[in-house]
């Protein structure tokens, strides 16, 4: 197999450019296909004629697939080559994405929604293994923070792209209109991506299943809570037992699909609760602002989105100024300084007198998104840094996990309290959120005063 000098130096400088040019233009895809299909939904119900509830399987089948299927995308990267599994997934987003934009019916959409999941868990399972082989470790948290700002852009720029496609065309272009982010990132990915020798070893199909049922469950079952308890319990219990048996089959294995020996490591354990407690934070805060904005502040629409672009801009002046600093210090107290600000900014948005001073408002979610873009580079520099180079694929899958498994939470964090206080539930989430932040924050500490923290 060909190998490239893509080890603790990175790649050349020439060829690392067109590289990660070619991750983040994978990574913006991804985000961009995201935000455009969610708010093509209701253009879907009425064209497909179907209700809500089941358009919403649209997005629903995706992410239960891309849950799925992170670690195990991890665990074949190393197998075979990080590469060759990117690119496939790559080439699979396109393909599927043809599929969708020529669906006809709900079922065939919703299945291809969901092999869209499979091809976009290789793709951002990958990613932090790619970056780490491009770039040399001293500027890891550079390259995190690109990716971290590539996100953010894509999360602005979805919605108003979304809704200028749905302006000149119908729902099946906001499937199309990513296609050429693929054909650009394939083509230029394909003879400049890190070249790094697989293992060899059989890719372990008992765990890859377990591993599917396992999350499968537990995020089914966590939607099924607000609906229908009993049913919801039962399918998070039978999540947790194959959890359960998932980590029992895998111990004993030299590099498990699970990566319990990454687990294992100083502090490793910490830093990824802290990562789902941060990222849990910020979806259930950002979910529920709209109905402040809305119910609780009579803000109009346009009002309402101009505020909440601020959140994501925020995150991406700084996620490049995180990705520095992490290079340079602790990435422990950074951690604890971006959840903390991120605390008191949900905290400033549940007391704020918003509909007085819309300004406040919009100083709060700044801050927001400065805590939050201050600790999210540093927080995943932590957990692909801590790992061996031979585990980059397991680290980067369970980097991918914990923020997908975090932003789950939030989500149905949302739903639960709206469900429960109909009438206050967007404070009081607010507040949950902000508390979540802070055992970000302490967790966070904790593992600086273990001295663990690069």
């Amino acid at each position: 197999m060909r190998q490239a000098a893509s080890g603790e130096g990175g790649l050349p400088p020439g060829r690392r450019r067109l590289a990660v040019a070619a991750i983040l233009l994978s990574t913006l895809m991804s985000v961009l296909l995201g935000s455009i299909v969610n708010l093509a939904l209701p253009v879907m119900a009425e064209a497909l004629e179907v209700t809500a509830a089941q358009v919403v399987w649209v997005v629903t089948a995706y992410q239960l697939a891309l849950l799925a299927s992170l670690l195990p995308c991890g665990a074949l990267g190393e197998a075979i080559g990080y590469h060759r599994v990117f690119l496939f997934g790559l080439a699979g987003m396109a393909v599927t994405g043809v599929v969708c934009a020529l669906a006809d019916s709900l079922p065939v959409l919703v299945a291809a929604r969901a092999l869209q999941g499979v091809a976009a868990a290789a793709v951002m399972g990958l990613t932090g293994a790619l970056l780490r082989h491009a770039f040399p470790p001293a500027a890891l948290g550079r390259a995190i923070g690109l990716n971290a700002m590539t996100v953010a852009l894509g999360g602005t720029l979805g919605p108003g792209l979304g809704a200028l496609v749905l302006s000149l065309g119908s729902w099946h272009w906001v499937f199309a209109v990513t296609l050429p982010f693929a054909l650009v990132a394939g083509l230029v990915g394909v003879p400049t991506l890190p070249r790094v020798a697989g293992t060899g070893r059989r890719f372990d199909m008992r765990g890859a299943a377990l591993n599917a049922l396992a999350f499968g469950l537990l995020l089914t079952g966590a939607g099924w809570l607000v609906l229908e308890l009993w049913l919801g319990l039962c399918l998070v219990a039978g999540g947790a037992v194959a959890l359960w048996l998932l980590v029992r089959q895998q111990r004993g294995k030299a590099q498990p699909l699970l990566p319990i020996d990454l687990l294992a490591l100083p502090s490793m354990g910490i830093v990824l609760s802290a990562s789902v407690c941060g990222f849990a934070a910020q979806m259930l805060g950002f979910v529920v602002l709209p109905f402040l904005m809305d119910h609780g502040w009579g803000f109009s629409t346009a009002l309402s989105g101009a505020l909440l672009l601020l959140w994501p801009l925020a995150v991406g002046a700084l996620a490049p100024v995180a990705g520095r600093l992490a290079d340079r210090h602790d990435t422990a107290i950074l951690c604890a300084a971006g959840s903390g600000v991120l605390g008191m900014g949900l905290i400033a948005l549940s007391v704020v007198p918003g509909a007085a001073a819309p300004w406040l408002a919009a100083a709060a979610i700044m801050l927001c998104g400065v805590g939050f873009g201050l600790f999210q580079t540093p927080n995943m520099r932590a957990i692909l840094g801590a790992a061996p180079l031979s585990r980059s694929g397991g680290a980067g899958g369970m980097q991918a996990t914990a923020r997908l498994f975090g932003q789950s939470v939030g989500t149905v964090g949302a739903a639960i309290l709206f469900q429960l206080l109909p009438g206050s539930a967007s404070l009081v989430s607010l507040r949950v959120a902000a508390a979540l932040a802070a055992i970000a924050c302490l967790l966070s500490l904790a593992r600086w005063r273990r001295g663990t923290t690069r």
